[in-house]
């Protein structure tokens, strides 16, 4: 899931460059997850030509969703946004929702034609142009990467949203969606039940999407394939000093465990600057099931037990 972001994000947000209100057909085409009353759009349509602003309700509040409506805000659209979690950076590190991403080219474009977002830009973002393989610490240069955490990068754009007019409701959970009258129905942390009338209607709440269940169950043709469930653990552990001195300092490091089907990823907390040492954050992806076992069997080696074994998982 780290290394295939980009590909995840692009897919997601499917906002294509300057084009004011194709972004709505955009997004009907390539999000299944949404319904609106506007009328197709012609794929030459410009702002001459572009109807009035809609009503929108965004369901997610992840680096998705929150791109989106920061998007079709900045349109001119009316822009709700529902997130069913509390801010972002009250996930705690090792939560499912605070995993490290590192964002490639599809997704850096992604941001920046969607939004206006620039690489240097991201809050907490390295800009990194160097990956070490690990064990080995094989040093390859690559186009321009930002490892930075999922909730940190949501919590910036959630920001942009907010500054720009969309209205963010956290903790705001989708329960139900009248698509003949076009009011999708949430709940708030108190059980207070609330109707919101919309126009627009995009799901960006993940792969287990309850707009897409919703609209599994009401509407006719529509129905949800899952090839397979992806479930994973993740850790994370930050480390209070940098602990490749003599690799490049921005570099994005990954290891790769076939007896766990595991990946991790480190990279730098801070930019890295002359003499300066940030420490590094260190996150392990594991399949579900599979952190339990790593932990049981090497149970022993915060005593040295189990050290060795351990640290011959993640060499180097």
């Amino acid at each position: 899931p780290i290394f295939s972001i980009q590909r995840k994000f692009h897919r997601m947000t499917s906002v294509p460059p300057l084009r004011p209100l194709p972004v709505s057909t955009q997004l009907r085409r390539h999000s299944t997850a949404m319904q609106t009353t506007a009328a197709p759009a012609p794929a030459s349509m410009d702002r001459a030509t572009a109807p009035a602003a809609l009503d929108v309700a965004v369901i997610g509040g992840g680096p998705a969703g929150a791109t989106v409506a920061l998007s079709l805000a900045r349109q001119g659209h009316r822009v709700r946004l529902f997130e069913a979690h509390p801010h972002p950076l009250a996930a705690e590190k090792n939560a499912p929702r605070a995993y490290g991403l590192s964002l490639g080219k599809r997704a850096l474009d992604g941001l920046r034609e969607a939004a206006g977002i620039a690489p240097e830009s991201i809050a907490g973002g390295i800009l990194s142009t160097t990956m070490v393989r690990h064990p080995g610490r094989k040093v390859v240069k690559r186009q321009l990467a930002v490892p930075v955490p999922r909730k940190v990068l949501a919590a910036h754009i959630l920001g942009l949203c907010e500054a720009s007019g969309v209205a963010v409701h956290y903790e705001h959970r989708l329960v139900g969606i009248n698509f003949e009258t076009r009011e999708a129905t949430v709940v708030d942390r108190c059980r207070k039940r609330s109707t919101v009338a919309y126009e627009l209607l995009v799901g960006c709440d993940g792969s287990h999407s309850q707009v897409r269940t919703l609209m599994d169950a009401a509407l006719p043709g529509f129905r949800v394939l899952r090839a397979e469930t992806d479930t994973m653990e993740y850790q994370v552990v930050t480390l209070p000093a940098h602990p490749f001195p003599e690799l490049p300092r921005d570099a994005l490091h990954a290891w790769n465990d076939k007896a766990y089907n595991s990946i991790a990823i480190a990279y730098p907390l801070v930019p890295a600057s002359p003499g300066g040492d940030g420490g590094m954050i260190f996150g392990v992806v594991f399949p579900a099931g599979r952190f339990e076992e790593f932990r049981t069997r090497h149970a022993g080696s915060a005593g040295g037990g189990g050290a060795e074994e351990a640290a011959g998982t993640y060499g180097d």
